[in-house]
């Protein structure tokens, strides 16, 4: 399994990158099925799993890290079907746009039933995301965490 962080010239790629200060706007979890690569994320629609093809027809890969333990991925399927949280995305955005003039807000829309990519990767139970808040993650803030944590290996993209 590997974490895989992205980004793409769509608009809310473009805006999510420009507001976080990333070059990544996305994350996901691949996995191997068969000896298939496929991808488990949360994107427009909610929490899927897609094969590799389909995932990078509007997306360019830009870090890859390695588990270097076996790590199940029973928790990140459970998850399959939940619902992306369209208001959760715009909110953080506004909330991270705001903190630029010195304001601190919580997130009072928050779905406990809806993800964001970030907010379903943070919540895979990984030792290294302990201490994060779901809620309000980006994928910056794991990009960050899987550069230093132990339990990862960054690896060459495929």
């Amino acid at each position: 399994m590997h974490l895989v962080f992205t980004s793409s010239d769509a608009l809310i790629s473009r805006l999510i990158r420009k507001v976080t200060g990333s070059e990544v706007s996305h994350v996901a979890l691949r996995l191997s099925l068969e000896e298939v690569p496929v991808f488990l994320h949360a994107d427009v629609g909610g929490v899927k799993i897609v094969a590799q093809e389909a995932f990078f027809a509007s997306r360019t890969e830009r870090y890859v890290f390695a588990f270097k333990e076996r790590v199940s991925p029973k928790l990140a399927v459970a998850y399959i079907g939940a619902r992306y949280d369209y208001v959760g995305l715009l909110w953080n955005l506004f909330r991270i746009m705001t903190k630029w003039l010195g304001y601190a807000w919580h997130r009072p829309l928050q779905s406990p039933q809806a993800l964001v990519c970030s907010e379903f990767i943070a919540r895979l139970g990984l030792a290294s995301f302990v201490g994060l808040d779901p809620e309000n993650t980006t994928p910056q803030d794991l990009l960050e965490v899987c550069k230093k944590a132990p339990e990862f290996e960054l690896v060459p993209p495929a």
